[in-house]
């Protein structure tokens, strides 16, 4: 009977242990493990991804502190307006890329390099933190831009909106690094 007690007994504090062994203080999951339930996320499709993306933020996961930065530059879209071959403009700033979506002045829609450098230029006078500056005259692109800037102007949640300008930016600058 003694050594029925001490079995099951034995068999318990081992279930016991083996249940906590991947968690640490206060219940929170080691790093380490690329498998546990922190890191894992699924796709649209139902597909298993992990949680750490190209540019190590996740925007499924936006409630942790490496919130992704998705904010409208004002101050940079009024100073690409001010030059004489922009007609419009609506710039968004993620870390330390700005997207730059520019309608051109008169009967010349393609973007020339030397436009294309006085706009970046003008963004890096606003944020000095801007390293990549990306700016596209294609209309859908445009399109999206000035519809992002009014929905975050307005208030809405960046979470959703942020997976679809990623989508996007990745569609209309293929070659970004």
């Amino acid at each position: 009977m003694k050594l029925k007690g001490i079995v099951v007994t034995g068999l318990a504090l081992t279930m016991l242990v083996t249940g906590c062994g991947n968690v640490d203080e206060y219940g929170t999951a080691r790093q380490d493990n690329q498998d546990d339930a922190l890191n894992v996320n699924y796709d649209n499709m139902g597909r298993y991804t992990e949680n750490v993306r190209r540019d190590r933020v996740n925007p499924r996961r936006v409630n942790e502190t490496n919130q992704p930065r998705i904010e409208v530059a004002d101050e940079a879209s009024k100073r690409i307006t001010d030059l004489k071959e922009v007609k419009s403009s609506n710039v968004l700033v993620t870390d330390r890329n700005a997207y730059v979506a520019a309608v051109l002045e008169g009967e010349n829609k393609e973007l020339s390099n030397d436009v294309e450098e006085k706009i970046a230029n003008q963004v890096r006078k606003t944020d000095r933190s801007i390293r990549n500056v990306y700016v596209s005259v294609n209309p859908e692109f445009v399109d999206r831009m000035e519809g992002y800037t009014n929905d975050i102007n307005e208030g809405r949640p960046i979470t959703g909106i942020f997976d679809e300008f990623t989508e996007m930016v990745q569609r209309v600058f293929p070659n970004r690094r």
